[in-house]
């Protein structure tokens, strides 16, 4: 019921690979697309000591239910449209991964994949924004985990070369922010694209 938001800006590599690949990144869902970046409530959280994070207070786990990403494009030889949706997005404070369910157009839905790795640019802590405080954590160096790399090279039909600039493409920040003010109820079934 708390106003928590995780956010989700694209690196400039990363906008630059999508519109010279043609790709299209529709948020769906509970998602919304802002200024700032794409939006997901966070729906679950967790906050404590964690022995992955010390003695401090940290995000021990979080999940953004109903959040959902398309990214799509139209093949050249049949102009089908060909893509995949990202979606319920859960971090692993563990492993280090984003994890999200993967459902290729037309295909079947793989649960909890591992999307990104990533690092921790800024661990939660209290942040000053306009006109309050809130609980802020920023994961930074977004990079396809392996299986992603392959299933977005497989699933979006991308060049041989793809498999060369995937690894090392960062796909940007993931900012959660905690305010500790009441929202409107947001829909955290979880999202599943249509067939």
């Amino acid at each position: 019921m708390l106003t928590a938001d995780s956010v989700q800006k694209f690196s400039d590599d990363a906008i630059f690979s999508f519109e010279s690949s043609g790709l299209v990144v529709s948020p769906k869902g509970n998602s919304s697309q802002k200024a700032d970046g794409v939006h997901f409530p966070i729906t679950d959280i967790t906050l404590g000591a964690s022995k992955y994070a010390g003695l401090a207070p940290a995000t021990v786990k979080g999940s953004s239910s109903g959040s959902a990403l398309e990214i799509w494009t139209y093949d050249e030889l049949t102009g089908n449209k060909i893509g995949l949706t990202l979606a319920n997005f859960q971090i692993d404070y563990h492993a280090k991964k984003v994890l999200a369910d993967v459902t290729p157009i037309g295909g079947t839905t793989s649960k909890a994949t591992p999307l990104y790795d990533y690092t921790v640019k800024r661990p939660l802590v209290f942040q000053q924004v306009p006109g309050k405080i809130v609980l802020q954590e920023v994961l930074g160096t977004l990079k396809l985990t392996p299986l992603m790399q392959d299933t977005f090279t497989r699933v979006l039909h991308l060049p041989d070369y793809a498999s060369v600039l995937l690894p090392v493409i960062d796909f940007g920040t993931l900012t959660q922010t905690i305010d500790l003010t009441l929202r409107a109820t947001v829909n955290a079934a979880p999202y599943a694209p249509a067939p």
